[in-house]
């Protein structure tokens, strides 16, 4: 939950930040100079809501802020020993519901998240329409922890569809 990570991030204190359990769709945000907001875009259902969030974000970020995103694309794999499965109910296209099941290292049912389909164009549109002035698609790299415990041969096959999308964004 967000109050146990909230309580583990608090045990490594960190200069000039402060740490907050909020909704993040209704609350105002803070100002600061990074936004990491990873798996958010995927519950808002409408490319309304999604620019209006995106305009929030970017206010909070002011000249010079970066905002990274990261949203789920399901392909229909069975992605279960990477720790997630998801399902499409429907068409893929924006505001379609979907079913993400995550698992922790031995597969076993962590929960069931119920969220929202969003097509790549539309939040590069969005970003763009919110006011980023550089919106940049990263290309996912597997850490050398990761590498190391589960090998190249692992992880070849889900770098070919990993089934998320990372963005790197500029105001």
């Amino acid at each position: 939950s967000s109050l146990v990570q909230i309580d583990l991030a608090k045990q490594e204190p960190r200069l000039n930040v402060k740490y907050l359990v909020e909704d993040v769709f209704k609350t105002p945000l803070p100002r600061g100079g990074v936004v990491c907001a990873p798996f958010l875009i995927n519950y808002l259902s409408s490319k309304t809501e999604l620019v209006a969030f995106l305009k929030k974000i970017k206010e909070a970020l002011g000249e010079d802020g970066r905002a990274i995103f990261v949203i789920d694309l399901p392909s229909g794999r069975d992605l279960k020993k990477y720790g997630a499965r998801k399902a499409v109910h429907g068409s893929y296209e924006d505001g379609t519901a979907m079913t993400l099941e995550l698992f922790d290292s031995n597969e076993k049912p962590i929960c069931v998240l119920e969220a929202y389909f969003v097509e790549p164009a539309t939040l590069e549109a969005s970003l763009k329409e919110a006011g980023f002035s550089t919106v940049q698609k990263i290309v996912p790299i597997v850490s050398k922890e990761g590498m190391d415990a589960y090998g190249n041969e692992y992880w070849q096959s889900y770098l070919l569809d990993t089934e998320l999308g990372y963005y790197l964004c500029l105001t």
